[in-house]
């Protein structure tokens, strides 16, 4: 026992010595689930996240469009707010795999905390005689929209979380749409946002349709964007982390 134990230290030194003692974290030294699988389940739970908040979003301006209704706008915050307490708890089990899922975990608390207060405005506003007033107040529109570019920093982070995972498994054209699909996404997406708080401005009938175009094209963006999410979940989740050529070719099968 004590030649072993002599043995692994000897090991360790040479491992701290030939880095000139930095502790140099690579991708073999990735936790995966027990026998060498990754589990991957959070990713699924954030890819479920991104759609509420995707189909919640859509939702609320066909609502507006047809009438503005403060049950409907509380309702939206709500689904808001559970949807980053999901996505929260959800990257919070995938954050060792690599420090993108690890930023896009921090990046939900900031989520977190806008969605509440963005209710908790709304809900004193409206308390006091603000009526539909109180969700276009500054501070409720501030709210929002440090939810919306939050939402968009935590995207990118997963997608290139996934690009990771994609390139361990030697998927070049999955990683590499999972690297570039958020930049051509985040500008549209900003886009449709800018057009629809400016739509307010055209005709009554071209408000509708410029409004429907651009929240189409914002619920495009999110499913597109989440299909990449759900094809990485697909590959690696449950999947042996291939190291050697036999285990990449096990792992196609």
């Amino acid at each position: 026992m004590e030649k072993e134990s002599a043995a692994m230290e000897a090991e360790d030194i040479t491992e701290v010595s030939a880095n000139d003692g930095a502790v140099v974290e690579t991708k073999e030294d990735r936790p995966v689930r027990p026998g060498h699988r990754y589990d991957l389940r959070g990713l699924q739970v954030a890819a479920v996240a991104f759609a509420v908040m995707a189909l919640g979003g859509f939702a609320a301006y066909l609502f507006r469009m047809m009438d503005k209704l403060a049950p409907v706008e509380f309702a939206y915050i709500g689904l808001i707010f559970a949807a980053w307490a999901l996505l929260f708890a959800a990257l919070r089990n995938i954050t060792e795999y690599n420090m993108h899922f690890n930023r896009a975990f921090y990046a939900s608390l900031p989520g977190i905390m806008a969605s509440m207060i963005w209710g908790i405005i709304t809900v004193f506003d409206y308390s006091n005689g603000g009526g539909y007033h109180s969700f276009i107040t500054m501070g409720a529109m501030f709210a929002m929209y440090i939810c919306f570019m939050t939402m968009l920093y935590a995207y990118t982070h997963v997608l290139l979380g996934c690009a990771d995972l994609a390139g361990d498994f030697r998927k070049t054209e999955l990683r590499q749409s999972c690297q570039s699909i958020w930049k051509s996404c985040m500008v549209i997406m900003i886009l449709a946002l800018i057009v629809i708080q400016g739509a307010p401005v055209f005709a009554e009938m071209t408000k509708y349709i410029v409004t429907g175009c651009a929240a189409t094209a914002m619920l495009i963006c999110h499913m597109l964007m989440i299909r990449k999410i759900l094809a990485v979940f697909d590959l690696c989740d449950g999947k042996r982390k291939p190291g050697r050529l036999s285990d990449i070719l096990s792992s196609e099968n």
